[in-house]
């Protein structure tokens, strides 16, 4: 019995190292065929999605679809010149505010914020994205306390009012009178 148990499992240690080859090749092949069905996939929805713009400009649904593929095929500026040409024709949409908001850096982040909260006053998730991208406490609780003067039953507003101003009790104490 041990006998069998050893020579079955040298034929599969032997059959292990001919078919390395043939399985990284295979691999690779499958890899190569994923990439060509990925490129053409996002030259689809490429076409796809700049048609839906083209063809109805206020479609939020389409100008996202189209900054996330390009972003998916690695063309970072594409998409933010897409996010940038949609806040011109539909300011009012605060998901298109937020994706073009994440896609900057930092400090265009800030100043895409600053737009965006002027054009969708009412947006809680703009408001607190805008008070997260602040460096410091200071500038935070001046942008909370903006969002509150137009958002005051925002309880995730409150919230995030409370827990930043917690460190100085004094400034927790003027936000709850």
């Amino acid at each position: 019995m041990n006998a069998k148990l050893t020579k079955a499992s040298e034929n599969v240690l032997d059959a292990e190292q001919v078919n390395k080859e043939e399985v990284l090749e295979l691999i690779q092949q499958e890899e190569r065929r994923a990439r060509e069905v990925d490129i053409q996939d996002v030259k689809r929805a490429r076409r796809l999605f700049t048609h839906q713009t083209e063809q109805d400009e206020q479609n939020e649904l389409g100008w996202l679809a189209l900054a996330r593929t390009e972003k998916q095929a690695g063309m970072i500026g594409e998409a933010r010149k897409v996010l940038e040409r949609a806040c011109r024709i539909i300011p009012k949409k605060p998901d298109i505010w937020f994706e073009r908001a994440n896609l900057a850096a930092p400090n265009e982040a800030k100043a895409i914020l600053v737009q965006a909260v002027q054009h969708c006053p009412k947006s809680e998730k703009l408001w607190l994205y805008a008070a997260r991208v602040e460096q410091t406490e200071e500038m935070k609780a001046k942008i909370l306390h903006k969002a509150l003067e137009q958002l005051p039953e925002s309880v995730a507003l409150w919230k995030e009012s409370v827990d930043n101003a917690i460190e100085s009790r004094e400034e927790a104490k003027n936000l709850l009178l």
